[in-house]
This record gives C-alpha cells, sequence and structure tokens, in this order.
C-alpha cells in the first residue's frame, strides 16, 4: 500500500512539473529577434440593449455593427431580451452574417436562452471576450503574439500522466509469480519415548509428553443365549356335555356360543343351538374357552350363566375332561446370571471393534480402552416361555486416539530438536510410525519414530529480490547458482492470460515455495509454455503422512 502511494505521490509531482514548464514562456524573457511587429487586432463592436428595444431593433443594431466580432450586452431591464423565443432570430443573424457573436447577461436565465441556440455567454465582458493574443511592449516598439492553446496540452498531459500511473500500478499489483524449488535434501531420523496425555494441546519434549484425545462413540448390541430353565403352559382345551331344563310351558332355545361359567370362573360355550322343549331336558357338547388341565372340572359345577332363556337351567351331568398342559422351555434365573458374566467382555469386544471403524484418522490404542454400560433392556422375565434370553444394551466405547496432525506436530518437534541452524526441515516430508505402546506407572507410553527430509536454509526473500524483473530463464539460472537445488526450479507467471515475459518488479509478488524430491516427477508430468512456465498454477506438495501403531489385544471374534 505504500509502495502504491508513494507511486501516486510521483506521478503528481511529475504532472504539476509539467504544467509549470508549460506555463513557463509567459515568464521568460522574449527575444526581440524572433518577434516581427504586426497590427493590433480589430476592435470588436459592442450592441446595448435598452429598455425599450424590442426584437428587431435588437437584429439591427446587431447588422449595423460592421465587426466580424460583436459583444451583445444584455441589462436586466432588456425585457424583450427574456423571451426564449427571441434568442433563435438573433442567432439566426449572427449565422447568416458570420458574425462571432458573444452574449453578456446579467440574468442566468438569458444566458440559457443563449446557450441553448449555441452562441457563447458570460456574466461579464472579460469573461466572453478574450483576446487571441499576447501583448508584448519592447522599448517604444508594441508586439501581438498569437495565444497558445493550452487546454488540449494539459489535457493530454493529464491523460498520459494517468496511463502511466496505471502501468506503473499494475505493474507492480497485478503480476505475480510462483517459484516452486526442490532443495537438495536427506533424510533425517529421530525418535522418544513419550506420555500420552489428553490434556495436553501440543507436544512438550522436555516432560516428554505426546498429545491425545479422549474419543468417545455409542454404540448399541444385542445379547442373546439360549434359555435352560423350564414351564408348564395349557395345551388342549377340555370339553363337556351340559343339560339344559326347560320349566316353562313354551319351548325355549339356547344359542350356540352362549357362555357357562363355574364358580372359579372356569367358562365353556356351548357348540352349536339347542331347543329345550317346555316342561322337558335337552342335552349339547361345549368347549372351555381357556385351555388347560385346570378346565376339567368335576360334575354338577358349570351352573352360572346370565344368557338363558326364562325359565331354563343348566348343569354338567358329567365331569369335564380332554383339557391338557405342556412343559417348554422358559427363562431361569441362571441364564439372567449368565448374560451378566459375559455382557462386560463381549461389550468391550464390540466396543473395539465399533471405536477401530469410526477412528479414521489417527492411532487407536486398545491397550486404553474402556466400555461404560448406558441402559439396558431384556425383553423377557425369569418364568416366561422363551427359547431365546435377549436383552439391548447401549453403551458407550472410550480410548485415548493421537490423531495425525498431533503425530506430525510431534514429529516435526522431534526432528526440528536436532536440526543445526543451517538446516531446515522440509516439513510436508514427515513420516511418523507410533509403536511399542505399554503402560509404565499408571500412564500409556509409545515409541514415537519420526523421519523427514532436511535441506540447507533458504532465504526466500533474497531469491525473490534476486530475480524480480528478470525473464523466466535467466531467473532459473539465477537460482540454480545461488542454491543447490535437484532439480531445476519451476516457474509459474499469473495471471495465465496476459503473455507476461518478466517475473513481477515487485519482489512481494514473487512467492517462493517448497517441493519435496518425491514430487520432482509430478513437476516432470506437468507441461511447460514456450518459455518454460508452468501452464497449470502449482499448488503447495505435501506428502501424506502416516501414524501407526502396534496392536497388543487380541483379534475380535463374534460371541
Amino acid at each position: 500500500m505504500n509502495e502504491f502511494l508513494a507511486t501516486l505521490r510521483d506521478g503528481w509531482d511529475r504532472l504539476v512539473g509539467f504544467v509549470r514548464t508549460m506555463r513557463a514562456p509567459r515568464r521568460r524573457e522574449v527575444d526581440p529577434s524572433t518577434l516581427a511587429p504586426t497590427a493590433a487586432p480589430d476592435d470588436r463592436g459592442m450592441v446595448v440593449a435598452r429598455a425599450d428595444d424590442g426584437i428587431l431593433d435588437v437584429v439591427d443594431r446587431i447588422e449595423a455593427a460592421g465587426m466580424a466580432e460583436v459583444v451583445l450586452m444584455v441589462p436586466r431591464e432588456a425585457r424583450s431580451l427574456r423571451d426564449p423565443a427571441a434568442w433563435p432570430h438573433i442567432a439566426a443573424v449572427a449565422k447568416r452574417n458570420s458574425l462571432a457573436l458573444g452574449v453578456v447577461a446579467a440574468r442566468g436565465d438569458v444566458r440559457g436562452y443563449a446557450r441553448q441556440n449555441g452562441l457563447p455567454t458570460a456574466a461579464s465582458v472579460q469573461a466572453v471576450v478574450r483576446s487571441p493574443h499576447h501583448r508584448l511592449h519592447l522599448g517604444d516598439r508594441e508586439f501581438y503574439v498569437p495565444r497558445m492553446a493550452w487546454g488540449g496540452l494539459i489535457r493530454a498531459a493529464v491523460l498520459g500522466m494517468g496511463l502511466y500511473v496505471v502501468a506503473i500500478v499494475a505493474c507492480n499489483t497485478i503480476p505475480s509469480a510462483e517459484i516452486v524449488i526442490v532443495p537438495a535434501s536427506e533424510e533425517m531420523t529421530a525418535s522418544g519415548r513419550l506420555r500420552l496425555s489428553p490434556i495436553a494441546s501440543e507436544p512438550d519434549l522436555e516432560l516428554g509428553i505426546q498429545p491425545a484425545t479422549s474419543f468417545d462413540h455409542t454404540f448399541t448390541h444385542s445379547i442373546a443365549i439360549l434359555t435352560t430353565g423350564e414351564v408348564e403352559v395349557p395345551d388342549q382345551r377340555a370339553t363337556v356335555m351340559l343339560q339344559f331344563s326347560n320349566a316353562s310351558e313354551v319351548e325355549r332355545t339356547v344359542r350356540a356360543g352362549t357362555q357357562i361359567d363355574d364358580e372359579n370362573g372356569i367358562s365353556f360355550a356351548t357348540d352349536e343351538d339347542v331347543a329345550v322343549p317346555a316342561a322337558s331336558i335337552a342335552t349339547v357338547s361345549s368347549t372351555a374357552i381357556q385351555p388347560g388341565i385346570q378346565a376339567n372340572v368335576p360334575f354338577a359345577t358349570l351352573i352360572l350363566t346370565s344368557d338363558l332363556p326364562q325359565g331354563v337351567t343348566v348343569t354338567n351331568p358329567a365331569s369335564a375332561s380332554g383339557g391338557t398342559d405342556v412343559f417348554v422351555p422358559a427363562v431361569d434365573e441362571t441364564d439372567v446370571v449368565r448374560v451378566v458374566l459375559i455382557a462386560d467382555e463381549m461389550l468391550r469386544r464390540i466396543g473395539e471393534r465399533e471405536l477401530l471403524e469410526a477412528v479414521t484418522d489417527g492411532t487407536v490404542f486398545p491397550q486404553t480402552i474402556s466400555v461404560q454400560i448406558f441402559s439396558q433392556e431384556s425383553l423377557s422375565n425369569p418364568g416366561d416361555p422363551a427359547e431365546i434370553y435377549l436383552v439391548d444394551y447401549t453403551a458407550v466405547v472410550s480410548a485415548l486416539v493421537v490423531t495425525e496432525a498431533d503425530a506430525q506436530l510431534t514429529a516435526r518437534a522431534l526432528l526440528t530438536a536436532q536440526l543445526p541452524k543451517s538446516r531446515e526441515l522440509l516439513l510436508s516430508g514427515a513420516n511418523v510410525v507410533l509403536s511399542d505402546a505399554r503402560i509404565e506407572g499408571g500412564t500409556m507410553t509409545v515409541l514415537v519414530e519420526a523421519t523427514g527430509l532436511v535441506a540447507d536454509v533458504v532465504d526466500t526473500a533474497l531469491v525473490s529480490a534476486a530475480v524480480k524483473g528478470d525473464s523466466p530463464g535467466p531467473a532459473r539460472a539465477e537460482i540454480q547458482e545461488m542454491l543447490d537445488l535437484e532439480t531445476p526450479p519451476r516457474i509459474e507467471l499469473n495471471p495465465g492470460f496476459i503473455p507476461w515475459r518478466w517475473l513481477p518488479r515487485n519482489s512481494g509478488r514473487i512467492s517462493v515455495t517448497f517441493a519435496v524430491p518425491g514430487t520432482a516427477a509430478a513437476l516432470e508430468e506437468a507441461g511447460d509454455d514456450e518459455d518454460g512456465n508452468r501452464s497449470t498454477v502449482l499448488s503447495s506438495f505435501d506428502a501424506v503422512a502416516t501414524a501407526t501403531a502396534e496392536p497388543s489385544a487380541a483379534p475380535i471374534e463374534e460371541p
């Protein structure tokens, strides 16, 4: 921004100096030998409109002035010239007689009417009448020098200076360049055993701390086992013959499905309709509503009903038979205990698998896995008939996880701690391996092994300043002379739609980035134009860093 303001200020100073230089001849001495005496320009005619003049009077006096240049004075009291219709006639007379007619009027509306008809106007004579000559006095002699048209020159100068400033600003702000270099590098390895800390945000080599994240994952799982208990349940329905007695003098009909009960609530229903004659009896078969042996009721116990017709009574002359029970598998108390005993281990194994699938960016340490049961719901209770005892669990599995970003930070810290001052780490080339995880003194420790590429320190500002304003070819050669590189540098000039042939003159518009040797093949595959420039924009080259841990837990198997 400061450079831009300085450029504008310099352009303005140049413009002011130019204008002063153009005006300087008015103040310079005139050499009499270069001037020739000329006759004074003819005087201009002056026509003053009076209060009682009509349009024809004014036109007649303009034509009678007999001069090529006439100034028409319009005082405020000249009412006839306040009419807009008067000025087309005056302008037509001036054009017909080839007169240079200027109008001096105190009223703005009068000047407006005159200007609308193409006549020059002003509020004073000095403004409308300007001598086209400079008058110079040299002794007893007087010279008239024609005026120069300074307005056009000044406008041209302003336009030129504006274009000059725009060009300077554009050359310093629009173009940019990116230089990608692959410095000569060598591999370096560093390692250290660190403690995992879920509360640390960055590695601390002095305290031996590796940042870790406590990762929680909620999952659901059902545990099912075969039941070991047994329970007796109703199987077949009992049947019995019912006898209906009609004490009335008319025949009565008992409909099918009529329910007959005993005192214990055991119910039977008639199988079909039966007609009971007057003062007589009738029998019909019936079936127990509920299955089971409890429906085998004794004789003369089925006597209760509310659905019989008037005068009709009922009983069972014989005991009911055919009701049976059967033994089926059922949930036992021991089954509940068995599920409780296996739930913790099974949920831990399932939770570990769920956690490993959920964590996609980092290393999970199985030794730190813990499972907390959040809720459980059994679908049956002890004594319920069931072949399988099923319990649904909702649990939360937790473990310490080292993310790839945290592993990279630690790797860079380990490598940087061993670097000499004359060398620097190529950050995009780091590789991390987390191994030999074990618990020591109640704390999880891990061996961190970092491998990276190091190169000599490069002053990017010095590189940008050295090649600013150069074309790509010489700039590439100069960079190779300055630095120890594995491959020639790549130079990208932007924007690509403008055929720039030079790097920006402003070094701040030149960026220098590094690429690791592994990206050299990618650089070679990208095409160059005829000047060796990149045909596509080169972005930063980041190698994929890896972080792995050696598992110590047994493989997970389905229960």
